[in-house]
């Protein structure tokens, strides 16, 4: 019995030694540069818009360039999604409604707490 004691008390030890060491990266994430995301923009059919602002196309991600995945902070993509905003309230659009999902839905509640006299209210809850 002090024995199988023993062999669990080791396997215990031993799968939290394994559990803490480092595990290399199973994704290789490689940045684009200006020129290769320039391609993809000629290739992607679809109707889009491009405007210079930090971006609605979140650093990294989509047809932007630079590293996959990668923001400097997060002031600097909530400024992103703010300006994104101005930019559509520049276009003539009187309403803007922000609909989000996965990250969309973080980015809905970040923009709509920094600027929230730029953001429809929920209109009614009659859908």
């Amino acid at each position: 019995m002090l024995w199988l004691l023993a062999l669990i008390a080791f396997m215990v030890v031993f799968g939290l030694f394994l559990s803490f060491l480092p595990s290399p990266l199973k994704m290789n994430h490689k940045g684009i540069t200006p020129e290769e995301a320039a391609q993809l923009r000629t290739m992607y059919s679809d109707a889009h818009q491009i405007f210079t602002t930090s971006g609605l196309d979140y650093r990294g991600h989509g047809l932007s360039d630079g590293n996959r995945g990668d923001s400097p902070n997060k002031e600097r993509w909530i400024a992103d999604l703010t300006e994104s905003v101005e930019h559509i309230k520049c276009l003539g659009f009187q309403r803007v409604i922000i609909v989000g999902h996965s990250l969309g839905v973080a980015a809905a509640i970040c923009v709509a707490d920094a600027i929230p006299e730029e953001i429809v209210e929920w209109m009614d809850s009659t859908y």
